[in-house]
């Protein structure tokens, strides 16, 4: 992610600010405890198996820089009042919108590559043939409603082009993810 301040993520994702958040940039985004590191916001995302605001004490204890968690679990949490946190109605949805804005700053240009089988090898070759230039393509398969939006947020500096997975797992996710990605061809 092109470093931002707390603040200009919060705006963003329509969240408020809790803590000490000042002088706070963000660097990248992750969704996993374990992956946070300085400069980092942990996103705590609420899945089928675990509630990542249960691991806020391990981001910080791995180095994040901020936390943007879900208003309704905040009474719940035992957190350090001093956390810098971004509180948001709904995680998920605020990371999505993060990702349209750094969309927007980061890409002159996007592919989107959509269907049931081949994507990832479609983007590989895709990437190869576009060798030499400043192209982004999504990590691995990351191409889900939470998988876009890490891949997006996962550039650090503009490119010419992001080559951007896109892929569904129920009727009616293509026009949130579409709206991530904003491709000008696929």
């Amino acid at each position: 992610m092109i470093s931002s301040k707390l603040e200009r993520i919060a705006r963003e994702a329509g969240g408020e600010l809790r803590g000490s958040t000042e002088h706070v940039i963000i660097e990248r985004v992750c969704a996993d405890s374990r992956g946070a590191a300085p400069g980092s916001l942990f996103v705590a995302l609420k899945g089928e198996r675990a509630d990542g605001h249960a691991f806020l004490t391990d981001a910080f204890r791995n180095g994040a820089s901020a936390a943007m968690v879900a208003q309704s679990s905040l009474a719940g949490l035992s957190v350090n009042l001093r956390w810098p946190l971004v509180v948001v109605p709904d995680p998920l949805r605020a990371l999505q919108a993060l990702a349209r804005w750094h969309r927007r700053e980061c890409f002159s240009k996007v592919v989107a590559i959509t269907g049931s089988n081949g994507k990832t090898i479609v983007k590989d070759a895709l990437k190869m043939l576009l060798a030499g230039r400043k192209v982004l393509a999504s990590p691995g398969s990351y191409n889900s409603q939470l998988g876009l939006p890490l891949a997006v947020l996962s550039a650090e500096e503009p490119e010419d082009l992001a080559i951007l997975e896109v892929g569904i797992s129920a009727p009616g996710e293509m026009a949130a993810l579409e709206e991530i990605a904003a491709p000008d061809y696929g």
